[in-house]
């Protein structure tokens, strides 16, 4: 099926055609791109869902320098956009009444920026949850400069909130019991479980002494990034919208190349 782009920066995309935009065959090569290019940094965010929908926000643009990208399948959202400086690209997938499915919508574009064309032919993507507020360039671009000097390193993730509480030894099923603090997560416990109780059978460890909150994600493009990437979303699919819990194995399997953020990014609720 075609794409049909709307002629303002705010743009349609059909959800058969949106996870087939990428491709990788870049007019630039995004390696060679000095942080003076424009294409030098991404900044993207999405919200799938109904106006209640605790995640329907606009946070602060992050950057007037760099291209700054809100994915949404709410035209409310997408109305609202115009009078930001926000790029709006509108998802055509219907608005499920229920958090659930509404964040499942999303996982895909949190997961893998490179199936979507707007999101190619940058160096580095950032990736932020609506409620996380702060994000800016001047943070930002510290991160890259201190801490992506190893060129293994190309996913750098928000520290979770048991390590920033001392735990050093943090257990998958700490995590999954505050999961189940939360009934979106609750409702498919017994897949979780099973889920997890594969991994560890498989050979996972059940501790780890680096654990993740995906509410922020920046990335070094590249195909090292898009294959983590791709494995990441295949376990979501798995195993559902609390993907914290199958990113806790997926940091295992890629362990030289995922590295946390200095310090935690608190989503403005105050959790």
């Amino acid at each position: 099926m075609g794409i049909t782009p709307r002629k303002s920066k705010l743009k349609r995309v059909t959800r058969k055609t949106y996870r087939k935009r990428g491709g990788g065959n870049h007019k630039k090569n995004a390696h060679t791109v000095a942080e003076e290019d424009s294409k030098y940094l991404v900044y993207y965010v999405c919200f799938f869902g109904n106006e209640d929908n605790v995640a329907n926000k606009i946070p602060d643009i992050p950057s007037n320098k760099y291209d700054c990208y809100y994915y949404t399948n709410n035209k409310n959202v997408l109305e609202k956009l115009k009078s930001t400086p926000w790029k709006g690209i509108y998802i055509d997938t219907p608005i499920k009444n229920n958090v659930r499915l509404s964040a499942m919508d999303s996982k895909e574009l949190k997961a893998c920026p490179q199936h979507f064309k707007e999101l190619n032919g940058y160096k580095y993507q950032c990736y932020f949850d609506t409620k996380l507020p702060g994000i800016n360039d001047a943070e930002i671009l510290a991160l890259i400069r201190n801490h992506f000097n190893n060129h293994n390193v190309v996913m750098m993730v928000n520290q979770h909130r048991l390590m920033t509480k001392g735990d050093k030894n943090v257990s998958i099923w700490d995590e999954y019991d505050l999961a189940m603090l939360q009934d979106r997560y609750k409702v498919n416990s017994h897949t979780y479980k099973d889920y997890i109780e594969k991994e560890i059978n498989d050979g996972m460890k059940n501790r780890n002494n680096t654990h993740y909150e995906t509410s922020f994600i920046l990335r070094r493009a590249g195909d090292k990034v898009n294959h983590i990437n791709k494995t990441w979303f295949e376990h979501i699919k798995k195993t559902g919208i609390e993907c914290q819990i199958s990113f806790f194995f997926i940091q295992q399997k890629f362990k030289d190349n995922i590295i946390p953020t200095p310090k935690r990014y608190r989503r403005s609720e105050g959790d």
